[in-house]
């Protein structure tokens, strides 16, 4: 009976530390800085956010489980209602997220913080309603921290009810690794956006030591060893005005983990009065499709939902997913250039991006 509970035990955790290691989001479209570390100090407010997901409900305890907490701003960033033809200026962001993911008795947190750099690579173009001031522009980001991974054994229980926490031999056991992320983001300011990330870009490996009295076991290998793998991510979108305060913004995400399948993610997602009312819908390529909505209330407080309906054969066993979003937003003070040529939209701190 022990060699059955720690073979299914290897089992889970392999299969935990081997596939996709880091969390799963829908709301990235809401909260990109999540999977950009680049996406720090991209906004013209201190943006927070947290948030909760909860995977595949139905699955119980084995179901995993999501939360997090960021919060970055720019430092230097001339908070103007818009930049001149020829404002090029340069500014950092810099920002912070603690992630916390947990999957039966398979548990990882993660601390990061980030810094990023923004600069301009082309001047504004355009005249009158088809004038981008701002030009095309480039980030950098960078975070680092460290991530802990935990096998806690009162978590798991033996699918025959026999629970392997009352065996003596097998023991809790914690790991922990520095971490590091890279995100690089291109974009036009309210037209397009192209973005790369690379999530565990060191490549740590994972030892949990679960077995107390190695003596008593006869399995060749009884520590769980696995390679934080490389998550690689590929980002793109444009923005359509199909009304004077309505916006169709179609992007993509494709994702590749070394050692599994490359996947992605098809979106679209309708915005109203600048991002003060949203909703989507997101296909999760041989996994969900998903539905979207949000608003951010006086421009000031967001929250937003998203809906998974599972359309694999895991389907039978769940009842989708479900992820929730809060968020407040701390104002700079804007100034004006061209008081002329105003528009109206001060004070509204509109998101930039998706």
């Amino acid at each position: 009976m022990k060699r059955i509970l720690l073979g299914f035990l290897l089992l889970i955790i392999s299969v935990s530390l081997y596939a996709q290691q880091r969390p799963q989001y829908t709301m990235y479209m809401a909260n990109p800085y999540l999977v950009n570390p680049a996406m720090a100090g991209s906004e013209d407010f201190v943006d927070i956010k947290a948030g909760y997901r909860n995977q595949w409900t139905g699955w119980g305890d084995a179901a995993p489980k999501t939360t997090y907490l960021s919060a970055h701003a720019p430092v230097g960033k001339p908070h103007t209602e818009y930049h001149h033809y020829s404002d090029r200026k340069n500014w950092l962001g810099v920002g912070g997220k603690i992630l916390n993911d947990q999957t039966g008795p398979i548990s990882s947190t993660t601390g990061l913080l980030t810094a990023s750099y923004d600069f301009g690579i082309s001047k504004g173009f355009g005249y009158g309603g088809l004038a981008h001031r701002d030009g095309i522009r480039a980030v950098v980001g960078l975070d680092f921290g460290v991530q802990q991974y935990e096998l806690n054994i009162n978590n798991f229980n033996d699918p025959t009810a026999v629970n392997i926490s009352e065996d003596p031999a097998v023991t809790s056991s914690t790991t922990i690794n520095p971490d590091a992320n890279f995100g690089a983001w291109i974009y036009q300011e309210n037209l397009f956006f192209l973005g790369f990330s690379s999530m565990q870009i060191l490549g740590n490996d994972v030892n949990l030591d679960y077995v107390e009295d190695k003596a008593t076991i006869s399995l060749d290998d009884r520590n769980v060893l696995a390679r934080l793998n490389r998550h690689y991510f590929v980002t793109a979108g444009y923005k359509f005005l199909i009304g004077p305060n309505l916006g169709f913004y179609p992007s993509f995400m494709m994702k590749k983990v070394v050692g599994a399948p490359m996947s992605w993610d098809i979106n679209g997602k309708l915005d109203y009065l600048d991002g003060q009312y949203w909703a989507g819908i997101s296909y999760r390529h041989g996994d969900a499709l998903n539905l979207l909505i949000g608003t951010a209330i006086n421009y000031r407080y967001e929250i937003a939902y998203s809906y998974d309906m599972t359309v694999n054969a895991i389907r039978e066993y769940s009842n989708g997913s479900h992820e929730i979003m809060i968020g407040y937003r701390i104002p700079f003070k804007f100034r004006m250039n061209n008081p002329g040529e105003h528009n109206n939209r001060m004070g509204k701190h509109k998101t930039h991006h998706w």
